[in-house]
């Protein structure tokens, strides 16, 4: 800061390198809530499949690693329980939905926020369901809405 106030540009210059080196180097766990797309994911069906933490990793990207997590409904246990278990504090978070968007998501984004943690939500299949015709781009819309007004009612970020 005091080099960038002084006009010191190759000290400034050396101070973003050093940073950049750094935070190239910095580990990120990222949670994900629902499946990885284009990784092989679990078997799906009736009954939840995804019984402990998987990480999966990238050669794009060797510092960041993405964990599947078990879903809060596979717990029978308390969300105090499962946040503790699954080692929440650990993860930034992406929540994939697709048609549905759960109170577990709702939920999830709650506990995250309280946390002080940014999350994201990634709505899946959205170009079949627009491409087949399966909903509506009307109904897709009300959807969108309805989650937003889920998180709102919960105070959940404005946005």
């Amino acid at each position: 800061e005091k080099a960038l106030v002084g006009g010191n540009l190759p000290e400034v210059a050396s101070a973003i390198k050093e940073t950049l080196k750094i935070v190239s180097r910095t580990p990120v766990n990222i949670a994900m809530a629902g499946t990885l797309a284009g990784k092989p994911s679990p078997p799906t069906g009736l009954v939840k499949a995804t019984q402990r933490c998987a990480p999966y990793f990238s050669s794009h990207f060797p510092n960041v690693v993405l964990w599947d997590l078990p879903g809060t409904g596979s717990a029978t246990k308390t969300l105090e329980n499962y946040l503790m278990e699954m080692q929440f504090n650990q993860y930034d978070f992406i929540m994939v939905a697709s048609a549905q968007f759960s109170m577990n998501h709702v939920m999830l984004a709650k506990t995250t926020e309280d946390m002080g943690k940014k999350f994201y939500i990634v709505w899946t299949k959205l170009d079949m369901d627009l491409s087949t015709g399966a909903l509506p781009e009307v109904q897709l819309l009300q959807i969108r809405e309805n989650v937003l007004e889920n998180l709102q009612k919960e105070q959940v970020c404005e946005h």
